[in-house]
């Protein structure tokens, strides 16, 4: 009885297609390279995000700080955003006009 071996080129062939076989999970599967760097994408994208909102909730403790401290955040607030005016105090109202034939 003879025993027929692989020929070495066709050793070569069927080594090579099961490699390629065995690298498709690694880069298309559920766990692949592709999905670790879209992964990492999404969290630095968030990591971005949460950064900004630290940043913002900080400014809002700030705002909330300056309001309980003391009354001249309070009295700002109210001159920008209401109109205060205290007594003896003269306002002045300056009105902008839109006309280009204006010098003034």
């Amino acid at each position: 009885m003879k025993i027929h071996l692989l020929k070495n080129d066709q050793f070569t062939k069927i080594l090579l297609i099961v490699l390629l076989i065995l690298q498709i999970p690694l880069w298309l599967g559920t766990g692949s390279i592709f999905s670790l760097l879209y992964t990492y994408y999404q969290q630095y994208h968030i990591i971005q995000e949460n950064e900004g909102l630290q940043a913002a909730n900080q400014t809002l403790a700030d705002k909330i700080n300056a309001l309980k401290s003391g009354n001249s955040e309070i009295e700002a607030r109210a001159r920008l955003e209401l109109g205060l005016v205290k007594q003896n105090e003269i306002y002045y109202q300056v009105i902008y006009r839109k006309n280009k034939d204006s010098i003034w």
